[in-house]
């Protein structure tokens, strides 16, 4: 996929600037997008604008023909800032900076998961081999044991406040070699 697969022809980002990405399998890929919306229209907390997430698969692409996306478009303060990772082949979950979750994928496995507690919101989610991760303020991090089942895996080196220490990425090369990184220089 090209930039030029993004382009005006299709439409689907007109107005939209993109926030995330994951690749799905070879030749499927995912996208979530934010609505642009004026300066003096934009407000973090009271007026944010639409959210959408946009899958394009190379199988269902013709050549020479405008890119074909499909997606889902939520209206304002829905999905805002969201992440996506890979969860299994050709799926993926979706959170927000509210905690909001979406499964997606070619599957039939397509649902919002019920919201968690405001202690488990997410900076940013993670894949290390199959397991899905989600870290957050005050050095959370989680791991997903399933849909709408997080478990907290880093008592041992929480801070006592939320405030900006904590982690906002986190990578690995499996589950006892996990790294995580972001605040006052937490690593």
């Amino acid at each position: 996929m090209s930039k030029n697969d993004l382009n005006e022809e299709s439409g689907f980002f007109d107005g939209f600037t993109i926030h995330d990405c994951v690749i799905l399998s070879k030749g499927y890929y995912g996208v979530s997008a934010e609505e642009i919306l004026p300066e003096e229209e934009f407000d973090y907390y009271e007026s944010r604008g639409k959210s959408q997430v946009g899958s394009y698969s190379d199988d269902r692409q013709e050549k020479g023909k405008s890119p074909v996306w499909g997606g889902i478009v939520w209206p304002r303060h829905s999905f805002f800032n969201t992440r996506l990772v890979n969860t299994e082949l050709k799926e993926c979950l979706m959170m927000d900076d509210a905690g909001q979750g979406y499964y997606l994928g070619l599957g039939d496995n397509k649902f919002a998961e019920k919201q968690p507690s405001p202690k488990t919101r997410f900076h940013q989610l993670a894949k290390v081999d199959d397991q899905v991760y989600g870290v957050g303020r005050g050095r959370k991090i989680f791991k997903r044991m399933g849909p709408e089942n997080w478990e907290c895996i880093s008592e041992s080196i929480r801070c006592p406040s939320d405030g900006d220490i904590g982690f906002k990425d986190m990578n690995g090369f499996a589950e006892n070699d996990l790294y995580a990184a972001g605040g006052h220089n937490d690593v």
